[in-house]
């Protein structure tokens, strides 16, 4: 993950606190503690601070060097609190973009309002609600790829968009 330069902390500290640091602070003090959490398919999913953060480096590497997400750009993501929506939260501040969470109890006319208006141009949606909004995604002007965090039961077609698998991104990003 490449620290993005910005102001310096007020307690005199040499680098910007940015929210990622976070996450890097409790790989390095507490990184065989667990983080416990339930995926969508209400599994219970056991990680260590050293696997999120390894994981956050990795997916914060894939937004920049293969879905081409530079500072200041956004990043959506249409999903539940699962261990997937938490890594992400990290990776994207690390890079520097802004993290548009989208509520998915909205209806898919706001959606596409909120994906517009605020101009995601990745979107993150887990596996489970692509049947609620795949009809509408295509309607987002500035999304230019999707990630899907979560299996799939069947191929699919989002209009044209680049459609990847989060979990494939996870195994070939690299680490910074």
């Amino acid at each position: 993950m490449r620290f993005i330069r910005g102001f310096p902390s007020t307690m005199m500290d040499d680098y910007p606190l940015n929210v990622h640091a976070i996450i890097r602070h409790a790989a390095l003090y507490f990184g065989e503690n667990e983080v416990v959490s339930r995926d969508v398919d209400g599994s219970i999913v056991r990680l260590t601070y050293r696997d999120v953060y390894d994981r956050v480096q990795r997916i914060s590497y894939v937004l920049e060097n293969e879905l081409g997400i530079k500072p200041g750009d956004r990043v959506g993501a249409l999903g539940v609190n699962t261990h997937r929506y938490y890594e992400l939260y990290y990776a994207v501040s690390g890079v520097g973009a802004v993290f548009v969470e989208m509520n998915f109890r909205l209806s898919p006319v706001e959606i596409v309002h909120v994906a517009n208006h605020s101009k995601v141009k990745v979107l993150f949606i887990d596996a489970p609600l692509l049947a609620q909004f795949k009809g509408v995604i295509p309607q987002f002007g500035y999304v230019e790829k999707v990630v899907v965090m979560g299996k799939t039961n069947e191929p699919f077609e989002l209009g044209g968009l680049r459609v990847y698998d989060y979990e494939d991104l996870i195994r070939s990003g690299d680490k910074v």
